[in-house]
């Protein structure tokens, strides 16, 4: 049996979504740990009048690619933008782009719309339909030797024990397809509910039927599908920490460590079942070798992807943690070591807390979160600035309303598959490719996130440090006085207005009976 980098060499390799999260870390990792890899083609478009040259720069450009740049800067040719449209019919490729792939024989499909409140035409047509378009790309090809379908661990929410195996999906997708293409935006999202037989949201709806699409076609071409739980920032590779998102956990720690989100409606019990970024990667590259080798795509002789393989079984990884992560611990936890590495940026005084009660979570809300904003966005006004933070409110509002589901619910995962990928390493492969550690030392795991966050999202560097914690120190002086006097205010009105303990005969004697004004 050949090594992961023997597997990869000379190959041509096409990636979709190549601009994600995921697609970016699978990138470097492919080029650097794989240097005899051919051609990595990445399709994309153009996007705010960015051309795919503009956006393939930029990816090359970023802290993560850093490594490579200092040690072998010439890999970084061999990744080449192809334009195309993962939500246009044939990927939107021309006659000269299906010449330039016609050599690829790996497939990694991880284009999709991650939004659990996206329109449902919208997810689609990039998520179920762009994964059929890609799949037919892949048939016109003559030596597929793996097709890696990314997927998500939640896409079956319906199930409480989600094994490595499809399940079916909530309807037919070749029908959905269909009335996804002929009725207009609005119909559709009046049709949701029935349509999608009250799902919980598009993405996961349509993840699901994608890989209905998948096992349909697993006997025309070598297909794997590999389902990363909630994708968080990078554990080692190529850097500590590094993520170019705010989703999951590093979002909730960026909105507490900003002062903008002080508190969550969640069970204190609740958890979250997390993997770092680079783990996923290793993962994607695995499956793609094991699914080569288990179809003999590569043991000699190849053979047309148009023929029907013999081993009907499709390869599913659920790419989890085996322990889940506490999400009471994420946010206390996190709030207190925020304090060690403060934004320059932040409004208000970072922390944050979660209950169960809804009224208390209202009463955060509107006190903490709500009351502040409007006031820091008429101060913002005055200065003759954009306001902006009742428009976070806003988003952290939806974003906490699509995350409910998941906090509240409870899912168990298979990994037995996963776990079985380590068990076909060679020797040689184990030190690039082992993915045992799928859960990272919680505290080290929180200091590299938060330090990432500084660095690869907020753009803070890190001698920005102790002028910071100054600055906190200043906020947290301000944010007491400014909390006792709201509560003396409350109780004054409360004492006030019904004379509670007699406070206001009381204040009255001692004004010497004088009117005494309300506020």
């Amino acid at each position: 049996m050949i090594t992961i980098p023997e597997f990869y060499s000379n190959r041509d390799v096409f990636i979709t979504g190549a601009t994600g999260f995921v697609g970016k870390v699978l990138i470097e990792k492919l080029v650097r740990s794989c240097p005899k890899i051919k051609r990595v083609f990445l399709l994309l478009r153009e996007k705010r009048s960015k051309s795919i040259s503009t956006r393939l720069e930029e990816i090359k450009n970023t802290p993560l690619f850093e490594k490579l740049r200092k040690e072998s800067p010439e890999s970084l040719d061999k990744i080449i933008a192809v334009e195309g449209d993962v939500g246009v019919s044939g990927l939107g490729l021309s006659s000269e782009s299906l010449e330039l792939l016609k050599d690829v024989s790996v497939i990694f499909h991880s284009a999709a719309s991650v939004r659990f409140d996206d329109i449902l035409k919208s997810a689609i047509i990039l998520n179920t339909r762009g994964t059929h378009e890609t799949i037919k790309f892949a048939l016109t090809l003559q030596h597929v030797a793996a097709f890696v379908h990314i997927s998500t661990t939640y896409c079956y929410p319906d199930q409480s024990f989600i094994g490595e195996q499809t399940y079916p999906a909530q309807g037919e997708w070749k029908r959905v397809v269909q009335i996804a293409e002929h009725f207009d935006t609005e119909t559709l999202e009046t049709l949701m509910p029935h349509l999608t037989n009250f799902s919980p949201n598009s993405y996961t709806y349509t993840k699901a039927l994608s890989e209905q699409i998948c096992d349909d076609y697993k006997n025309q071409i070598p297909i794997t599908i590999v389902r990363p739980s909630i994708v968080t920032g990078s554990e080692k590779e190529p850097i500590t920490g590094w993520c170019d998102n705010f989703n999951g956990p590093v979002g909730l720690l960026c909105a507490c460590g900003i002062g903008i989100m002080r508190t969550m409606y969640a069970s204190n019990t609740a958890e979250l079942n997390c993997v770092a970024v680079d783990l996923v990667a290793k993962t994607l590259i695995v499956a793609g070798w094991k699914c080569a080798i288990d179809n003999k795509k590569d043991s000699g002789q190849r053979r047309s992807s148009n023929e029907i393989l013999n081993d009907k079984q499709l390869s599913v990884y659920n790419c989890a943690s085996q322990h889940n992560m506490d999400l009471n611990l994420l946010v206390y936890d996190g709030a207190y070591l925020i304090r060690n590495y403060p934004f320059e940026r932040f409004v208000w005084l970072p922390g944050g807390g979660v209950t169960l009660c809804k009224v208390m979570n209202s009463f955060r809300i509107v006190c903490f979160q709500l009351l502040p904003a409007l006031l820091l966005d008429q101060i913002l006004q005055l200065l003759g600035k954009k306001p902006m933070l009742m428009r976070l409110q806003r988003k952290i509002a939806h974003a906490s309303e699509a995350l409910q589901i998941f906090i509240f619910s409870d899912w168990n995962f298979g990994v037995e598959n996963f776990k079985g990928l380590n068990k076909v390493l060679l020797p040689s492969d184990d030190m690039d490719f082992n993915m045992s550690r799928s859960v990272p030392d919680i505290f080290d795991y929180y200091v590299h996130q938060i330090q990432g966050a500084r660095r690869y999202l907020m753009k803070e560097p890190d001698s920005s440090i102790p002028a910071s914690k100054r600055r906190l120190m200043r906020i947290m002086i301000i944010d007491r006085v400014l909390r006792c006097l709201l509560f003396c205010w409350i109780f004054y009105k409360i004492f006030m207005r019904y004379n509670l303990f007699g406070f206001k005969d009381f204040i009255s004697e001692s004004f010497n009976g004088t009117s005494i004004a309300t506020f």
